[in-house]
């Protein structure tokens, strides 16, 4: 069977557009698998520590240096945390070290819940 040299070639891009399409589908299937993973993950409570830098009494707040957190793939850094409700920024003092249990809430809002050593 004889294949005319345009059909062929028409024929070779529409399986190379499809085989493209496809592969652009894996990978943002790839990617929203990931990113739901991150999220679960994410929504766990974790411990760690750190240093309070800053009472923010009239937003109940508190910025902690805090340590590494494996759990989450995040490093140590300097972050302002709500706290649960109950818990009063006017309780902390400025150097204070605090190990506390920490969730997120949603993207880049999180929340000391309990602090486990004052």
């Amino acid at each position: 069977m004889f294949i005319p040299f345009k059909d062929l070639a028409l024929v070779s891009c529409s399986v190379l557009l499809c085989a493209a399409a496809l592969t652009a589908q894996a990978e943002e299937h790839k990617m929203e698998h990931k990113q739901m993973a991150s999220a679960q993950s994410m929504a766990e409570v974790v411990t760690t520590s750190g240093v309070v830098k800053g009472v923010l009494a009239d937003t109940n707040q508190l910025k902690v240096q805090h340590q590494r957190i494996p759990e989450w793939d995040m490093r140590q850094m300097q972050m302002k945390f709500n706290l649960a409700p109950g818990m009063q920024a006017a309780d902390f003092k400025e150097g204070q070290a605090i190990r506390f249990h920490l969730k997120q809430q949603n993207m880049m809002k999180f929340t000391i819940t309990d602090v486990i050593d004052q």
